[in-house]
């Protein structure tokens, strides 16, 4: 059976890999409002920064596969995939603030 499910998508430099189930359908992304306790995610160095959620319509009893995404900031260079090809358009996310605005690429192969 399909359900939606939210996948934490952060924001990184390079492409990033995430796991979904077979023939998970990204239907959106986007950044959830102050005061959810799910905006804010820790770096490596412990420090706090803003985190995108993904929302997929999947099959969960479906075997899970890698996805590799790219988050982008508005006028940073869009890279090639890691098999060299030019990136599927996924979404745009303007933050709640209005401060920052992203770019959300996969691998061509995925929709």
């Amino acid at each position: 059976m399909q359900t939606v499910h939210k996948y934490p998508l952060p924001i990184r430099d390079g492409w990033q890999e995430l796991r979904l189930p077979v023939d998970a359908r990204i239907v959106h992304v986007a950044e959830q409002p102050p005061g959810s306790g799910e905006t804010l995610d820790r770096d490596d160095a412990g420090d706090l920064t803003a985190r995108l959620w993904l929302w997929a319509e999947v099959n969960p009893d479906h075997d899970v596969e890698v996805r590799r995404l790219v988050v982008l900031g508005s006028g940073h260079p869009i890279p090639r995939s890691p098999a060299g090809k030019r990136p599927h358009y996924l979404a745009t996310v303007v933050t709640v603030s209005g401060a920052l605005v992203w770019h959300v690429y996969a691998e061509p192969t995925l929709t």
